[in-house]
């Protein structure tokens, strides 16, 4: 019988390769594969398969022009760690709606969607 991972958190952020990596996107989450390795930083099943979110319309604006995103992973100690980063992160870079680079729908990065528990890190790139 496999052991079961132990879950870590991590936190996500994507970046549009179409623009020298600009940080576009914060998320975090315990996602974890079966080495326990952390693997998508917590991105949401509602952001990765949907048409709701503007991080969808971005993912398929770059295949369109052959391009995609990248996942660059901070691991963290704990929840409250993830919690500080993602605060951190949309700080600095900013909310798009307030002229910043990220299409996140929060300061906080909360109440975005469901959590993925599989890998949509892989369908990424």
């Amino acid at each position: 019988m496999a052991k079961e991972p132990e879950l870590k958190w991590s936190v996500g952020v994507a970046l549009d390769t179409s623009q020298n990596d600009k940080p576009i996107f914060v998320g975090r989450g315990t996602n974890t594969d079966p080495d326990g390795n952390i693997i998508d930083g917590g991105f949401s099943y509602d952001i990765m398969f949907t048409k709701k979110h503007p991080l969808t319309e971005k993912m398929e604006e770059l295949e369109k022009i052959g391009k995609s995103i990248r996942i660059l992973l901070v691991p963290c100690e704990d929840e409250k760690q993830s919690k500080q980063t993602v605060e951190s992160l949309i700080s600095q870079y900013g909310l798009v709606k307030d002229g910043g680079t990220l299409l996140n729908l929060s300061k906080d990065g909360e109440g975005e969607g469901r959590t993925y528990s599989g890998s949509p890190s892989k369908l990424l790139h």
